[in-house]
């Protein structure tokens, strides 16, 4: 059965921190509702439900332009399966016809992990916004070869706020502002939906 098939091949409830996370809270809030305005859920454990939510928030592919979903979320078995890489995944993908189709983006040798970034528009932001963006809407602390090993090559880029610019054109208003270190990121700033 493919609810069977869902619940025990995806990842779900069990790939959360421990202790609580936001997406678990909005997955048993949304189970509440649906248990109080659904009868078909009313009739399902509420556990169940959440666990069906939490699988859905973890697994699901977004915003695909296939010309079928419309954009909307969809689930993908097979697409679930792969691991997370920021800047250099060897895969990537796009929806065609309501599929989900991955290309190689490098050789692959037998045996090698298969990773996409789950971040789609977001991939190339600093690392300390992609790591809050990965914990808030995946759960995880991304531990990826870009965020751990490499330099937060992003971060060399200033910020149009931070940097003075030329009036005329936009332009860096002189060469030193790349010469200096980036501002220190604090909060929600650094990970939110400010620029």
């Amino acid at each position: 059965r493919l609810r069977d098939a869902i619940s025990s091949e995806c990842c779900g409830v069990e790939a959360l921190p421990s202790g609580g996370h936001p997406i678990l809270d909005g997955a048993r809030r949304a189970a509440d509702w649906a248990a109080a305005n659904d009868p078909a859920c009313a009739a399902l454990p509420l556990s169940e439900l959440v666990h069906a939510l939490v699988i859905f928030d973890l697994n699901a592919f977004g915003m695909l332009n296939d010309g079928r979903t419309g954009g909307r979320s969809s689930l993908f078995l097979l697409g679930s399966k792969f691991t997370h890489r920021c800047l250099r995944p060897n895969v990537v993908f796009h929806g065609m016809d309501g599929a989900l189709v991955f290309h190689a983006v490098e050789p692959i040798r037998e045996g090698a992990v298969l990773t996409i970034c789950y971040l789609g528009e977001w991939a190339h932001a600093r690392t300390a916004r992609r790591l809050g963006l990965l914990d808030r809407t995946k759960g995880f602390r991304c531990s990826c070869h870009d965020c751990e090993r490499e330099p937060d090559r992003l971060g060399a880029l200033p910020c149009p706020r931070c940097s003075p610019r030329r009036a005329d054109t936009g332009a860096l208003a002189s060469g030193e502002a790349l010469a200096k270190p980036p501002p220190a990121a604090s909060g929600e700033e650094e990970y939110g939906e400010a620029g």
